[in-house]
């Protein structure tokens, strides 16, 4: 669906100003300290990231992130939103400024034709750290800093396709084809970061997983 629709403060959905022309791929709110937060961001097969205000129902943003089709996106605590392309490209968005910036890109299948390098998760880590999944079958951790250099600060090799991802303060787990399931520990010591493996299992379930997340509280 290319439809956004709210019900923040609403018993009836309300559908947002300027929706995307082609199917959403990917919505969060962006964090917010001090109450609940009423800024959404949006990115779409059309290229677009999108941002609204949920309680003013107005648009913000629409920007073109330079990717081709957005597949993925991430809102960090600093207020920065990254987004994930098909491309395999990670960019920063800074909201105040409307500057989109290359943070780096997934280039794990040199000869990979359209779509097989496409950063399908990604996930805020402590500033200044995100992590990104791709259908390369690696995980990238960026320290957004060194924006200028196409080199991650860690990397790991996941047993498969990155379909979903997820961070609790500095962990990750990772969902990827073949039913499996990888919980990682990204570890931050200076300048030097490491990605180390905690678990990797074959889920209980029947079929693919499509989305994992940790609990609230980071018990599970």
């Amino acid at each position: 669906s290319n439809i956004i629709q709210t019900t923040k403060m609403s018993s009836e959905p309300r559908s947002l100003p300027d929706p995307p022309s082609d199917g959403i791929t990917s919505i969060s709110y962006l964090p917010n300290q001090q109450s609940n937060s009423s800024i959404l961001a949006a990115t779409s097969w059309d290229g677009g990231l999108r941002v609204y205000d949920t309680t003013a129902m107005t648009s913000v943003v629409a920007r073109n992130m330079e990717s081709g089709p957005l597949m993925s996106l991430a809102a960090s605590k600093d207020g920065s939103v990254y987004t994930g392309g098909l491309d395999g490209s990670v960019r920063k968005f800074d909201i105040t400024t409307n500057k989109p910036t290359l943070v780096g890109k997934h280039a794990g299948k040199k000869d990979a034709t359209s779509g097989q390098n496409c950063v399908s998760c990604l996930s805020p880590l402590s500033p200044p750290l995100v992590a990104s999944a791709s259908w390369d079958g690696r995980v990238h951790v960026w320290d957004v800093r060194c924006s200028s250099s196409s080199t991650p600060a860690s990397s790991f090799d996941l047993p498969g396709k990155a379909f979903s991802m997820d961070s609790c303060d500095e962990k990750l787990v990772v969902a990827t084809a073949g039913r499996r399931t990888v919980l990682l520990d990204v570890r931050r010591d200076g300048e030097v970061v490491e990605v180390e493996e905690v678990m990797e299992r074959e889920s209980s379930l029947k079929y693919q997983t499509r989305v994992v997340r940790f609990f609230p509280n980071g018990g599970g």
